[in-house]
């Protein structure tokens, strides 16, 4: 049998996903669809669990946005309001993050908002500072291989969110580890690995819907001074692409690290100034670039691209400029034409710079902040052929707020990244401000896709806070209508409750006036069953049933009538005399005008 806290956890799912069913109804056409309108993630730990962390939200639309954010399992509630060119910074505070260690947790943050957004995690360290770009749940899938890099002193993790009862999750590592696990909605699990060892293409695979958040502390170049956090939320397989242009970093003078993982066997690779490279499924492929260049990758099949910043050291010419930071290549065949993004408030001074990547024949299109034509910005080109991709970059002067590019023509595409540079040495942080990935089905949906799971993974770890609960969508539909049909019931008894009160208030206002009309002898006569005037001797009093004939009757002191209801009106008084006994018109019509004159006024 449920619980009371399993049916509140069933109630509150079911109008979750009502509200995002809407929300994601007047979200559906949008040319940027890294935004949205609900967003399921964790924010986790770093280092140590006292750090806080921010949410940075942004909006294009002119009129006023109400942004929601909700941590269910912690009853953790907030609400803002933003406009274009304004943004929200919304304080995560640190016992919301996922803590360090493996294990589940009841901290997935759950933001809604009733026009699209741009959500943005932000990691507040003074010196290990990271953000990410949070992926709307449209976004999300069942099927992961994650990015990572070599742990310095402490391991990498994975923290992955459900949004729905029962979801079973699998993880499996390059090192052969496997491991099961049982998630209820709302709840995350953080996946470390043991000491030294690379997460990169493990795998992550679910039969509903997750979203998947990697992270560690490394130096980059391994070796290299000094270390910092990664943080990134990582598409799904099926929102990986064929072609990538990764950019270096305008500022940092020793280049760049990228990886590509595949997930495919038989991926080959077409990287400019390599070659062809061949990879096997669930493994990846690692460049150290240290020029300022445009690097092109196409394969043969989709393929997922992590960039990654160098420590400050690595360029002993220029030292103390950038720390390791990672975010994620998108793929050039899902570009957008529009970004709206916001830069983070730091206690610490920042360079902060933009690099966009587009076709070089388009450049002179491109507009920053709704004035500045900037193709006279610093630019990178991949090459002179048609075609070529270039980086437009630039130092972002007023930094802070809110900031856009766009292109005047709308077919022409692009991707944004934003990074930031310590001016004193030594942390960074970068992001996707602007991409795009395929648009798919939101996983709310009564028709999102269910993944058959391999049944030969164990062990199976289940939540130890939560009991499972077997239930479906019908479920939810019983429940509610269970629930309708009780609160119908208890109305229906209200009413009828309050029914009975009116008739006993009533009857006892009726019986309260014949008390007051009636004689002081309360032994008095009874109406004779005959009709006949009955007395005792002293006062006497006469009534009319219904169905007597209402003629007006007079006698020397006045009219006598009588009422509809069969009161005496007597003297022209309106006021209604109690009646003691029937009696005929004949009778009526023989009493003497004592009769009369003894009913009471």
């Amino acid at each position: 049998m449920m619980t009371m806290g399993q049916i509140r956890r069933i109630i509150l799912l079911s109008i979750i996903r009502t509200i995002s069913s809407v929300n994601s109804d007047n979200c559906n056409d949008v040319d940027f669809p890294t935004s949205g309108c609900d967003f399921f993630f964790n924010i986790p730990y770093l280092h140590r669990p006292t750090e806080p962390a921010r949410l940075l939200v942004t909006t294009s639309s002119n009129e006023p946005v109400t942004v929601n954010v909700t941590v269910p399992g912690m009853q953790f509630e907030v609400n803002y309001t933003i406009t274009r060119y304004q943004h929200a910074e919304i304080p995560i505070l640190p016992e919301i993050r996922l803590d360090p260690g493996d294990g589940v947790q009841n901290k997935t943050i759950f933001l809604t908002s009733s026009d699209i957004v741009s959500v943005y995690a932000m990691d507040n360290r003074i010196s290990k500072g990271e953000g990410f770009l949070v992926l709307p749940t449209s976004h999300i899938g069942t099927e992961y291989y994650i990015a990572s890099y070599i742990p310095d002193a402490v391991p990498g993790f994975v923290c992955i969110s459900a949004f729905d009862e029962e979801t079973v999750l699998d993880i499996k590592t390059k090192n052969g580890e496997e491991v099961r696990v049982v998630l209820q909605a709302f709840q995350s699990y953080r996946f470390e690995g043991t000491d030294g060892e690379d997460l990169t293409a493990t795998y992550v695979q679910s039969d509903k819907p997750i979203a998947v958040v990697s992270g560690v502390t490394s130096s980059i170049p391994v070796g290299v001074k000094n270390i910092d956090g990664l943080l990134e939320q990582l598409p799904p397989v099926k929102n990986w692409g064929l072609e990538h242009t990764i950019s270096s970093f305008l500022g940092i003078f020793s280049g760049f690290v990228y990886r590509v993982i595949s997930a495919n066997e038989n991926t080959t690779l077409s990287i400019s100034n390599v070659g062809d490279v061949h990879l096997p499924a669930n493994s990846f492929y690692e460049a150290n670039i240290t020029e300022d260049v445009i690097v092109s990758v196409k394969s043969n099949k989709p393929v997922l691209i992590m960039q990654y910043m160098k420590g400050a050291y690595a360029d002993l010419e220029n030292i103390k400029r950038g720390d390791p930071s990672m975010v994620f290549v998108p793929p050039t065949e899902s570009y957008v034409n529009s970004v709206n993004f916001a830069i983070m408030d730091t206690p610490f001074g920042f360079d902060y710079h933009i690099s966009v990547i587009i076709d070089c024949d388009f450049i002179d299109g491109l507009v920053f902040d709704d004035t500045t034509y900037i193709a006279d910005w610093n630019k990178v080109r991949s090459g002179r052929d048609p075609g070529s991709m270039c980086s437009i970059r630039g130092r972002i002067r007023r930094g802070l707020g809110v900031h856009t590019v766009v292109h005047v023509d709308p077919s022409r595409k692009f991707s944004v990244f934003v990074y930031a540079i310590s001016l004193t040495c030594c942390t960074s942080y970068s992001y996707v401000a602007g991409a795009g990935l395929p648009y798919v089905q939101n996983p709310f949906s009564a028709t999102s896709e269910t993944v058959t799971m391999d049944e030969t993974l164990l062990p199976l770890e289940t939540s130890s806070t939560t009991p499972p609960i077997t239930y479906n969508v019908e479920d939810n539909i019983l429940l509610l209508s269970l629930i309708c049909a009780v609160c119908v019931l208890l109305l229906v008894i209200l009413i009828l409750a309050c029914s009975m009160v009116i008739v006993v208030k009533r009857s006892l206002q009726a019986k309260e006036n014949h008390g007051q009309h009636s004689t002081d002898d309360e032994s008095g006569p009874t109406p004779p069953s005959n009709g006949t005037i009955s007395s005792d001797g002293g006062s006497q009093s006469i009534s009319i049933p219904r169905d007597m004939n209402q003629t007006p009757l007079n006698d020397g002191n006045g009219p006598v009538s009588l009422s509809g209801d069969g009161y005496v009106r007597y003297n022209g008084d309106t006021s209604e005399n109690s009646y003691q006994g029937l009696y005929s018109p004949a009778t009526l019509a023989s009493s003497t005008n004592t009769a009369y004159e003894s009913i009471p006024e």
